[in-house]
């Protein structure tokens, strides 16, 4: 069955200091506008190995410039895990 408007993608990856890539075209088969992207970043200690801080930011450098200003600044980070949601509304509805 067809899917419902809006449709919602999430797409989860590791955050690396490459540029983010172009935003994937909705399917062929749809004709939909992006209406919203949200790219969230989350900090993953070293010791603790958990999530100790998180931001909405647009690049990788922008979340860590939030990092640094933040009280967790003096925490060891393990990795940071990026993901982004683009949200599509079916155009013609």
């Amino acid at each position: 069955p067809p899917s419902t408007t809006p449709a919602i993608t999430s797409k989860s990856s590791t955050a690396t200091a490459s540029k983010s890539s172009p935003p994937s075209p909705p399917p062929a088969s749809t004709s939909s506008s992006l209406v919203r992207r949200e790219r969230n970043y989350y900090f993953v200690g070293s010791l603790c190995r958990e999530v100790i801080y998180s931001a909405p930011a647009d690049s990788l450098e922008e979340a860590w410039n939030k990092f640094a200003l933040s009280s967790r600044s003096s925490s060891e980070v393990m990795f940071i895990i990026k993901t982004e949601t683009e949200i599509y509304l079916k155009d013609g509805t």
